[in-house]
Formats: structure tokens, C-alpha cells, sequence
């Protein structure tokens, strides 16, 4: 698999899986760690590592590399002045600007419906509430 160089450094496309062994044998041969601290270290690496494939696959469709950035928002700001605010309200207008929802900048998965699809992502609602219907709690 060949990333393109704006989704990461070299070193990152070429020894990941040397850099994760590493942590892995640094972590196993802890004396000052307990048990659940190489336990909570593995999983905040393991979730973080597939948040980190979500990442280069999204960047990686078809879509993303051929989209144009025409007219770039940056919001630079002192904290406690609305940007927040600013960043919802601006949100809110699919067809001319891109955010992310919390959940898709936490973990980032692959082929996920466009934000500005409402149709899509009604249908994947709908999909959810009978997945949970289909339950009993």
C-alpha cells in the first residue's frame, strides 16, 4: 500500500509496524507498570492505531483526493469568543462547508456517509434505531 505524503511523514509510511513492536515490548517489559496500566496503555494505542486507519482510508477515496478546497475557513481565535458558536452556526450549511462531528474526528471509520447527505444519513439512522430495536435492553 503506497500512502499519499500529505497523510504522513516517511518514517510513518515505512516503519509503523517497527515503531508499534517497540511499544509493544517496552510495555511488556515494564517493572513500574501494573496490570491495568499496560492494559489501558495497549488499549488507548489499539484505538488510536485504527483511528489512524479509519484516517488513511477516508484520505485515501477517490472522493477526498479529488476534492478541491476553493475558499479554506480558518478560525483563529483567543478562548471564550464564540468560536464555538461560530463553528456550529457555519456547520449547519452542508453544501459549503465541511466539519466533523465529534464521533468522526474520535474514531474515524472508512466509507461513512457525507455530512452533507441528508438523505444517507437519515438511512443510516433508520438502520441503527431497528439494529437497537432489534435488542432488548
Amino acid at each position: 500500500v503506497t500512502f499519499p505524503k500529505i497523510l504522513c511523514n516517511e518514517r510513518a509510511r515505512t516503519s509503523l509496524t517497527e515503531r508499534v513492536d517497540e511499544f509493544y515490548t517496552d510495555v511488556k517489559s515494564s517493572t513500574t507498570l501494573t496490570v491495568t496500566g499496560k492494559a489501558l496503555l495497549y488499549l488507548g494505542s489499539y484505538t488510536g492505531l485504527v483511528n489512524h486507519h479509519g484516517l488513511l482510508e477516508m484520505g485515501m477515496t477517490e472522493q477526498v483526493q479529488n476534492e478541491v478546497i476553493k475558499e479554506p475557513v480558518f478560525i483563529v481565535s483567543p478562548p471564550r469568543t464564540a468560536t464555538t458558536i461560530l463553528h456550529r452556526t457555519m456547520s449547519l450549511d452542508r453544501r459549503r462547508f465541511r466539519s466533523f462531528d465529534f464521533s468522526e474526528m474520535t474514531a474515524p471509520l472508512p466509507n461513512v456517509v457525507p455530512r452533507w447527505d441528508d438523505e444517507g444519513r437519515r438511512q443510516k439512522w433508520e438502520e441503527g434505531e431497528q439494529f437497537l430495536r432489534s435488542y432488548e435492553f
